[in-house]
C-alpha cells in the first residue's frame, strides 16, 4: 500500500535546503515586520548640521528612525529595499500637492516601481508557485527520519489524503516549471523597478 514518496535521491539535499531557507527567510521577514508595526517610536536627540532648520528637520529624521532606520542592518538585500520603498512611497505622496504638471503619471511610474521592490522585498516567487503544485497534486511536504538509524531525516512528499497516491513524475515536472516560473517573475521585478527608474527618475521632477 503507498504511504508516501520521496523526491529523487540526488535532490533530496538541494530540496530541503531550498526549502529551509525560503521558510526561514519568510518568516524572518514576517516577524521583523511585526515588530516593527509594535515598537514604540525611538526618541532621538538630533544635533542639526548649520544652516538647518531644527524644527523641520527633527521630524524627519525621527520619521526616517521610527519607520526604516530602527530595524536597519547593513547586511541582506532587504534592508536597502525598504529603505527605497518607504522614500518613493514619501515622494510619491508629494506629488499629491499637484505642483508637477505630469503629477498623476509620475505619481504611476513612481507606485508601479514601489510595487515591484515590495514584491522582490517579499521575496515569496517560489513559496506562491510551489504551492500551487502542492495544491494542485494535493500533496504535503514533510521532513521524516531515515531507517538507516543515524537520526537524519529526508523530505518527503505525501498525499494528504490516507492511502492516496500522486503522479510523481508529473509533480516533479510541475515543481521544476514553478522554480523556473518563479525566477522569471523576481527578474521581470526586477527590470520593472530599476529599469523603471533608470528611464524615469532623472524626468519625476522636471
Amino acid at each position: 500500500m503507498f504511504n508516501s514518496k520521496r523526491i529523487n535521491t540526488s535532490k533530496i539535499k538541494e530540496s530541503k535546503d531550498t526549502y529551509d531557507e525560503l521558510t526561514k527567510k519568510i518568516e524572518k521577514h514576517r516577524s521583523e515586520r511585526e515588530a516593527m508595526k509594535s515598537k514604540k517610536p525611538t526618541p532621538m536627540t538630533i544635533v542639526a548640521p548649520k544652516g538647518c532648520i531644527v524644527k523641520e528637520l527633527q521630524p524627519l529624521v525621527q520619521l526616517y528612525v521610527d519607520k526604516v532606520l530602527a530595524e536597519d542592518q547593513d547586511w541582506d538585500h532587504s534592508f536597502f529595499l525598504r529603505m527605497m520603498i518607504f522614500k518613493l512611497s514619501r515622494m510619491r505622496k508629494c506629488l499629491k500637492t499637484g505642483w508637477n504638471a505630469d503629477c498623476e503619471k509620475v505619481a504611476a511610474q513612481i507606485l508601479e516601481v514601489e510595487q515591484a521592490l515590495k514584491r522582490l522585498d517579499d521575496d515569496d516567487y517560489n513559496i506562491k508557485k510551489t504551492d500551487a503544485v502542492h495544491k494542485k497534486y494535493d500533496v504535503k511536504l514533510e521532513f521524516k527520519k531515515t531507517d538507516n538509524g543515524n537520526g537524519n531525516s529526508v523530505l518527503v512528499t505525501s498525499p494528504r489524503k490516507k492511502n492516496g497516491t500522486f503522479d510523481e513524475k508529473a509533480y516533479e515536472a510541475d515543481m521544476k516549471q514553478a522554480y523556473k516560473e518563479a525566477d522569471e517573475e523576481q527578474k521581470r521585478d526586477l527590470s520593472i523597478a530599476f529599469d523603471g527608474m533608470k528611464k524615469n527618475v532623472l524626468g519625476w521632477w522636471d
